[in-house]
């Protein structure tokens, strides 16, 4: 069945605007093509044969576009329009009662949220990306409710996304687990779940480290080196993987979703990193396993992103979570 998604391009401001958002899109890992992942563009008054998965017209008349509702040309509107932002909307919703927030940091490597006991991290966008800039209200972030931040995830925008993200890990990733999570709490998790040697595992993300205990393995990145598959050979070696592992770096770009619709074939899906929220909602997005961070020391978890240390997951400052999917806990590993 096709999803048809008409894009109102009727001024050259929102041709613009479109032409951004086809390389953002492309840059978050859709791609053009007749898969769940991928989408074609068309123009909303051409006839077309064989129809894709996801089919964006291009309506270049004002009265047209009104007419047939289509959509504001910007990033996430296509996302939505897309079905592939349910992930962050599910995770955006997920918050409930929370203290108010009491400080926000956007360090060089992390973003921090902090509201009473609770503390999250998420990764900052990567660096030289951005340029120096704020997205600061004008009375500052202190006394909002995380449930606001954390709709910031509703975005594109990485720094938004940062700070939305921090926001349902300061919720979820907590010292004590929340009620609804305790069932799910398994021993370990992340990469120490695949078996050695690794046969039949993918990583999604460069991180080679776990080669030396899973030679086997198979890394994706999107600058691949020797021995790494490439984003165009991924489909063929995600058909046949019987593992995958999902750097929660994917939560920050938006290409998490598209990662997932492409790997429904795949028999047992992680989601990891410090970045990676303790939340069961992934369970109803295609992931049988989570395992992220949980701030011990906030005190010290903020002086060392203030002084802009990488590795934060130390002893004193950070421990991890894993959960796993109620139909997971026997069908894990390789």
């Amino acid at each position: 069945m096709t999803n048809v998604i008409t894009v109102d391009i009727s001024d050259p401001d929102r041709k613009r605007a479109f032409e951004d958002a086809l390389h953002v899109l492309e840059d978050a890992g859709w791609s053009r093509g007749v898969g769940k992942a991928q989408f074609e563009v068309g123009e909303a008054q051409a006839n077309r044969g064989t129809q894709p998965s996801n089919l964006l017209l291009a309506c270049r008349d004002r009265a047209e576009a009104q007419l047939c509702g289509a959509i504001q040309p910007e990033p996430f509107e296509l996302v939505k329009a897309l079905g592939a932002a349910e992930i962050e909307r599910s995770l955006a919703d997920s918050i409930g009662d929370a203290p108010p927030v009491d400080k926000v940091i956007i360090g060089f490597n992390w973003t921090m949220v902090r509201a009473g006991a609770l503390c999250g991290i998420a990764r900052s966008p990567a660096r030289g990306t951005e340029g120096a800039r704020t997205i600061r209200p004008e009375h500052g972030f202190r006394g909002s409710s995380l449930k606001i931040l954390a709709q910031n995830l509703m975005s594109m925008d990485p720094l938004c996304r940062a700070l939305g993200l921090a926001a349902v890990n300061a919720y979820w990733n907590r010292p004590e687990p929340p009620a609804q999570v305790v069932p799910f709490v398994a021993p370990r998790g992340g990469l120490a779940t695949i078996k050695a040697p690794g046969e039949g595992a993918i990583i999604v993300g460069g991180f080679r480290g776990a080669l030396e205990r899973l030679p086997k393995a198979r890394i994706v990145e999107r600058e691949p080196k020797p021995g790494d598959i490439s984003v165009a050979e991924a489909p063929a070696a995600f058909a046949k993987a019987r593992i995958l592992a999902v750097t929660a770096q994917t939560l920050m770009n938006a290409s998490l979703a598209p990662i997932i619709a492409a790997t429904a074939m795949v028999p047992y899906r992680i989601l990891f990193g410090p970045s990676c929220p303790a939340c069961p909602v992934l369970f109803d997005h295609g992931v049988d396993e989570v395992f992220g961070a949980v701030i011990r020391d906030p005190d010290a978890a903020e002086a060392f992103i203030l002084e802009s240390g990488t590795m934060i997951m130390l002893d004193h400052i950070a421990t991890t979570r894993t959960l796993r999917a109620a139909h997971a806990f026997d069908n894990t590993g390789v």
